[in-house]
């Protein structure tokens, strides 16, 4: 037996290991482990890199291979002194001198996220070219607006469809220079320096990381990072997209858990990533004659990024069946991800779920000792030299904190087992073998489930962690299993303000209204304005509209929240007069208050009070008032904007009133001076039919009458000729509103040419916005196009919008074919690698009762389907 006493190198420990191992195979030396030790194993990846020397060992895994090799008790000290005399060694010196900042130029693709590839020829482990994307362009112009102005750009793309390369090309090719900032958790960035030189850029690769962490990254840090001029670049799932910026949709908390996440990427520019390459990238792809390429290419396939990253292969070996066990492990992570477990989970948690998902008969057929080793090795093998179903992940050397699934398969698993319950055993093992940092997520998805004995476990364990949202989840479980008082307990200890009304949501959304003001009042009683608007939507929610009143008409000019909810309690009950009163009252206590005054005039808009309207559209005179000694100042001096505002709006209002009720004598004196007058003059003249009058000013001059009489000439053909004549020299003129309406006549007799007038503006407005790619001008063609039943083309255009990165023009795409009920060209659109064309089509198929067309989808892959199935009581196809 080698000596490890004489042992000086750790070239000299990994032959020294090999030399122990001798001829003993893998399975030998874990048979042999878990003889004695009943539960350890290690993989024969490990044994391999640690007598190659591929990797230095850590403690735990020599003390296992030792152990496997005979080596035990206190004959393994000798071995583990060496290994920590070489560990201390090797570590590297302390720095003297802060390091310099990493550049984009410099980074490595692949620890940025970007996905290793297939490989067909031995030894080679290097990323294929680059191949260009359409999008390139798109990507590169808004880095390079965020580099002088700062920036955030969020790519939307499914897993493996290249979107990490595209975003790492893209700051390659726009801020080679700046420095780059991988962040390991959102902490990081909230104590980042304010200014840092060079530029950086915040590299948020996988943006949920951060969003679900246990203290997320907040909108108010992204803010603070944008206003010192940085940089954020990050990728997302689509189904997180969605789901993260659809409307608010309260919990039983009566909480938005998406309102930060909603924020955050609403403060970003946002590019879908098809998942299919184009005919051109196609091309390009060719061109490179790299081996990989022309794999992922062969038989005409389109999903390029995908074969790449081996996504295909990891599906087929996870769902090959002549490995039970090794594909139950798999399920398991993947299953464990799908209800809440997003940090790597534990061998044991492995160890126990895996047999679940086993039959009777593969169950009896694997071998006790070495069943959980073969299929470890199996589901961390490599797949054609690319990445692995599971890959294990670890912070301190040679100790493995748990296995990681394939992004893909995670995307691939929670559409095609969007249904499927977890058995017992796996919901078992996460109660105990889980990171702490998921245990509320993972409770919310049992109760979901109706797992409320797993869900209540898991929330107690959050609560002795502190976690957020713990104490809430565990009342609204024990609620819902009738333990209300045991509820009240858990969440008012001890009773505050606002245990009170956390825990009075809770037992209001689960039907327990009277319990609910019974905890609520006291808090309201106390003043609390949040619990006072809270029992006064309770008592409404109660049928005790009147009792809300009495509660919140003592706070009508001291909270503005408050006053707004009174008010549309008044005018639900059709105490007009009072709503108004209230408002008058407000605005003249708060004149900066520019909701409530809006409000205000939009109310006395709908209800035509003309001379409430008049009063409001005067700028108050402040002109007497008393100037402050000290600085000059008049006390209204800082409200004088929003008077402004207010007077402006109520012009407006009541202009546009006037109109409708063809009080148009006020208008005529007003429209010489006014422009707003003398738009809504035009407006009241139209739609009183008094085209004398219309005509006149029309002939006049009136470019607004003109206009109106554009639009209102589809009579006869005269008339159109003659607006038609009217309006071009306006369009000539530059005028977008002219050209615009001048469009939408010519579209009647020759829909080419309208198009052609409008195709200048709508291009203006690509240059104008090199993100959006589309301004109004672009739907009007669209819109055009479809009304006179060419949707194709509409399609055609709008694509063209979207392969110049305007993710705007995906989205109205996907409404207009919506509308137009072309489930067709939504089929199309999800081809083209465009998400929102499944979530448009599984619309289409539920709303229009098509069920056995949305199974089909569902099968397909279309996780939305597969959602609308479930919101329907129906269930996907096997």
């Amino acid at each position: 037996m080698p000596d490890p006493a004489q042992i000086q190198t750790r070239a000299q420990f990994a032959d020294a290991l090999a030399r122990l191992k001798g001829t003993r195979t893998h399975r030998e030396i874990t048979r042999a482990l878990e003889q004695r030790t009943h539960a350890d194993t290690i993989v024969s990846a490990t044994i391999s890199n640690m007598t190659r020397g591929t990797h230095f060992p850590g403690q735990q895994n020599l003390t296992r291979f030792l152990t496997g090799c005979g080596v035990i008790g206190a004959d393994q000290q000798p071995w583990i002194d060496a290994r920590n005399r070489l560990d201390r060694k090797y570590q590297p010196a302390a720095a003297t001198s802060r390091p310099r900042p990493l550049l984009v130029s410099e980074a490595d693709p692949r620890m940025l996220g970007v996905h290793a590839s297939i490989q067909v020829e031995p030894g080679t482990t290097s990323l294929p070219p680059y191949v260009r994307r359409d999008l390139d362009d798109a990507v590169c112009a808004v880095i390079t607006d965020a580099s002088a102005n700062g920036g955030m750009l969020v790519l939307v793309g499914g897993s493996s469809v290249g979107k990490t390369s595209l975003l790492w090309a893209g700051v390659r090719a726009a801020a080679p220079h700046a420095q780059i900032i991988q962040p390991s958790q959102p902490s990081d960035l909230a104590t980042m320096p304010a200014s840092m030189t060079p530029q950086p850029v915040i590299w948020l690769d996988n943006l949920p990381r951060f969003l679900d962490h246990r203290d997320p990254l907040s909108a108010d840090v992204v803010r603070t990072l944008l206003s010192r001029r940085m940089i954020v670049l990050a990728t997302i799932w689509p189904g997180h997209y969605f789901a993260r910026t659809a409307p608010p949709n309260p919990d039983a908390t009566g909480l938005d858990p998406y309102a930060n996440d909603r924020d955050i990427l609403g403060l970003a520019k946002v590019i879908d990533v098809p998942e299919s390459f184009s005919v051109e990238e196609l091309r390009r792809a060719r061109d490179t004659d790299d081996p990989r390429i022309l794999v992922a290419l062969a038989g005409g396939n389109s999903r390029v990024a995908q074969v790449l990253a081996a996504g295909p292969e990891l599906v087929r070996r996870w769902t090959n069946r002549t490995h039970p066990t090794g594909s139950a492990l798999i399920t398991a992570a993947l299953d464990a991800n799908r209800v809440g477990a997003t940090h790597p989970v534990p061998t044991d948690f492995l160890r126990q779920a895996a047999p679940g998902y086993l039959t009777e008969q593969a169950r009896a057929a694997a071998d006790e000792l070495t069943w959980f080793t073969d299929a470890l090795t199996y589901a961390t093998a490599q797949v054609r030299g690319g990445t692995a179903c599971l890959t294990a992940v670890a912070t301190q050397i040679g100790v493995i904190d748990g296995y990681r699934p394939a992004d893909y398969l995670v995307q691939y698993a929670s559409t095609h087992r969007h249904n499927e319950r977890l058995p017992d055993t796996a919901w078992t093992a996460l109660i105990h073998h889980h990171h702490r940092d998921d245990t509320t997520r993972i409770a919310r998805t049992a109760e979901r489930h109706g797992c409320l004995d797993i869900a209540e476990d898991l929330f107690r364990a959050a609560m002795t962690h502190r976690e957020p949202g713990a104490r809430s989840g565990l009342a609204d479980v024990l609620v819902a299993q009738g333990r209300v008082d045991e509820a009240v307990a858990a969440v008012m200890n001890p009773a505050t303000n606002e245990s009170r009304r956390e825990i009075a949501r809770i037992l209001e959304h689960r039907g327990h209204q009277d319990r609910a003001e019974e905890i609520l009042r006291p808090a309201a009683d106390t003043g609390d304005v949040a619990a006072v608007s809270q029992l006064a939507h309770l008592l409404t929610a109660m049928g005790r509209p009147s009792d809300a009143l009495t509660l919140l008409r003592p706070y009508a000019l001291t909270d503005e929240n408050l006053a707004s909810q009174l008010v549309d309690l008044l005018l639900a009950g059709d105490h007009d007069d009072e709503a108004i009163a209230v408002l008058s009252a407000w605005v003249a206590a708060h004149p900066a208050s520019s909701l409530l005054s809006i409000r205000l005039i939009e109310i006395l808009e709908e209800k035509q009070r003309i001379d409430h309207l008049r009063d409001l559209s005067v700028v108050p005179d402040h002109s007497d008032d008393p100037r402050c000694p000290q600085c000059g100042r008049r006390p209204h001096d800082d409200t004088a904007h929003h008077e402004q505002l207010t007077a402006d709006t109520a012009t407006t209002a009541l202009h546009r009133t006037l109109a409708q009720l063809d009080k148009l004598d006020e208008l005529r004196a007003a429209a010489a001076g006014d422009d707003s007058a003398a738009f809504w003059l035009a407006e009241g003249l139209a739609l009183h039919h008094h085209t004398a009058e219309l005509h006149a000013r029309a002939q006049a001059g009136d470019r607004h009458a003109i206009i109106v009489v554009a639009n209102m000439a589809e009579s006869t053909e005269t008339e159109r000729r003659r607006a038609i004549a009217m309006l071009r020299p306006l369009a000539e003129a530059g005028d977008e509103g002219a050209t615009r309406d001048l469009a939408s006549l010519l579209a009647a007799t020759d829909l080419d040419a309208a198009v052609g007038l409008l195709r200048p503006l709508a291009e203006r407005g690509q240059i104008l916005e090199p993100l959006l790619g589309s301004n109004a001008v672009t739907f009007d063609i669209a819109d055009l196009l479809s009304e006179h039943g060419r949707v194709d083309d509409a399609y055609q255009w709008l694509m063209e919008r979207a392969a110049a990165g305007s993710w705007t023009a995906v989205r109205y795409l996907a409404d207009l074919l919506l509308r137009h009920e072309r489930p067709d060209l939504l089929r199309a659109l999800s081809a083209a690698g465009y998400a929102i064309g499944d979530v448009r089509l599984a619309d289409l198929l539920a709303d229009s009762g098509r069920i056995a067309e949305l199974r089909a989808e569902s099968s397909r892959g279309n996780e939305h389907a597969t959602t609308r199935l479930a919101d329907l009581g129906r269930r996907p196809s096997p």
